[in-house]
């Protein structure tokens, strides 16, 4: 990547963070370390809920492979389900299952601002440490990383006029239809982008995925357009650090594109400083 300093706006619209590590399976992982895990945790994390278990596909040069399906009888061994641990707030929250580990911020309800890329990630490497050494102590084998992720969404709202319709104010390479045309303007649109992302050496680490889509404020009916980047890939080695590489690879891929693909407009309403 290039050496300049990443952009920077005061005001961004982001609304959360996610970094996750997916490992290799841990088949001696029950419910009940769940439960002994929140314990380590549950000073800063005091809420528990059980969600369905996250599949994601292993992003290939060809193209990314789907999950493999387990066989049902072999389900029995791993806890087939995903914990969630958040905090007080409900602004920090740590992702459990028997093959990923994640920690998520969110706005929540405080409409809390953003703490930047380094005091999340900061949190991430703190909550992964413990609970490797929990695997350790309990003799549920190693962690060996397989594949790391980045999420930003962002709520892109309504300072210039942006409705559904009215993409180009939003992403550069969007086109209106011309007056005259047969068409009207669009009433809404989904975006769905990727691009590959490569290693220092140019070897295929990973893809950015970029996602444009229409929703609507729960709590007003207000329009907005959610941008949604993911980017997704191999750890540089099999421990954390080699994973910690890679997240702050995709860090700066998702800074520097959701900088490249928006329009200068809108920096000037996120406060573009660099």
């Amino acid at each position: 990547m290039a050496s300049t300093p990443l952009p920077e706006f005061a005001r961004p619209p982001v609304v959360e963070v996610a970094l996750s590590i997916m490992f290799e399976s841990l088949p001696r992982f029950r419910s009940a370390h769940t439960g002994l895990f929140w314990r380590r945790v549950r000073d800063r994390f005091p809420n528990a809920e059980d969600h369905p278990v996250l599949d994601a596909p292993i992003e290939q040069p060809s193209g990314p492979t789907p999950p493999v399906i387990t066989p049902t009888l072999q389900l029995v061994s791993a806890v087939p389900v995903r914990a969630w641990f958040t905090s007080t707030s409900g602004t920090e929250l740590i992702q459990l299952q028997h093959d990923r580990f994640a920690h998520n911020w969110r706005t929540g309800e405080t409409r809390e601002s953003y703490p930047r890329y380094g005091t999340i990630r900061d949190a991430f490497v703190d909550e992964y440490k413990q609970f490797s050494q929990f695997v350790h102590e309990e003799s549920l084998g190693s962690l060996t990383a397989r594949q790391c992720e980045v999420t930003y969404v962002n709520h892109i709202r309504d300072p210039l006029g942006c409705r559904h319709s009215h993409i180009e104010q939003v992403i550069r390479s969007w086109r209106p239809t011309n007056n005259g045309s047969f068409l009207p303007r669009i009433e809404d649109a989904k975006i769905n982008t990727r691009y590959v992302i490569k290693d220092s050496s140019g070897g295929f680490c990973g893809r950015l995925l970029a996602t444009l889509q229409p929703a609507y404020l729960r709590e007003t009916s207000e329009e907005i357009l959610v941008f949604t980047l993911v980017a997704r890939g191999r750890p540089l080695s099999e421990q954390l650090d080699g994973a910690l590489q890679f997240l702050d690879l995709g860090h700066e891929w998702i800074v520097r594109a959701f900088t490249e693909l928006t329009t200068p407009e809108m920096h000037d309403t996120w406060g573009r400083i660099r």
